[in-house]
């Protein structure tokens, strides 16, 4: 069991981030400090597939619950992009054991689940039958709970919401929470009481029906303390029934650093810094 799945079984907070960047040596900083899962982004990112595997087994090294998001675009009229399914078969084919998309109807979340009744998503360890070893069934009966994660972050997926937890087997749902504010009039003000009032109505009807809400906290104000912004937003998302919450992803804490960092050194050193 990945450390993810660990806390939600102890019904404790799960924390990660999103991940934009390249490479392995990100995953296993993020690892390493004490992260429960990552999700690595392919939404508007260069990242490829070979990239993205290399990424999910950094991941597991740690005991990171390993997500991919899948690229999508929820903000039209028009259907799901008909290759999502392919995707999803992919993505946990190479690993990930939750694999995210946005999507706006109970139908395109029913579709998604489709692969997880496909047996090529474990495509490289074949399960079952006789004369397996002891270290073979170790391995079967290690495989990771596989969930399908529809984000919810535009006002159609919203209108949609009650259909969306209905759908059979669905385990956990992410809720966009920049796009989310934006769409109920208070852009990135994840506390103001209409936002809250949603989010809290959301969570509830979740709950009712066994499904694990997520969502990311809103952390980056210029002039304010973002450790204690972040703080505050996980505190107040847990407090609504939000099991798992995702920080502001690497390049957000490290662009706020630098900025800090050059502040500080422009007003000491006034004139000579300019």
């Amino acid at each position: 069991m990945s450390r993810m799945f660990d806390r939600f079984a102890r019904e404790q907070l799960a924390t990660g981030t999103i991940t934009l960047n390249h490479g392995l040596e990100i995953v296993e900083v993020l690892g390493y400090s004490g992260l429960d899962f990552i999700c690595i982004d392919m939404m508007v990112t260069s990242l490829d597939w070979s990239e993205v595997a290399q990424m999910v087994l950094a991941a597991k090294r740690y005991e990171v619950t390993p997500w991919v998001r899948l690229s999508a675009y929820p903000w039209g009229d028009g259907e799901m992009d008909a290759a999502l399914p392919a995707q999803v078969l992919r993505a946990f084919g190479l690993g990930a054991e939750c694999v995210l998309a946005s999507v706006n109807t109970a139908r395109q979340v029913a579709r998604l689940h489709d692969p997880l009744a496909n047996p090529h998503r474990r495509f490289y360890i074949r399960q079952g039958g006789e004369g397996r070893t002891e270290a073979q069934r170790r391995i079967d009966a290690a495989e990771p709970e596989l969930r399908v994660v529809p984000i919810i972050e535009s006002t159609s997926a919203l209108k949609h919401i009650d259909e969306i937890l209905e759908v059979p087997g669905l385990r956990m749902i992410y809720l966009g929470m920049g796009d989310l504010t934006k769409a109920l009039g208070h852009s990135g003000d994840d506390r103001h009481p209409d936002v809250r009032e949603v989010l809290g109505q959301i969570v509830g009807k979740a709950r009712s029906r066994g499904v694990v809400v997520c969502a990311n906290a809103l952390g980056y104000k210029y002039g304010v303390d973002l450790s204690e912004l972040i703080t505050d937003s996980v505190e107040s998302l847990w407090a609504l029934g939000v099991r798992a919450v995702l920080v502001p992803r690497p390049t957000m804490i490290i662009q706020y650093f630098y900025e800090k960092t050059l502040e500080r050194l422009r007003d000491r050193l006034k004139g000579s810094y300019p």
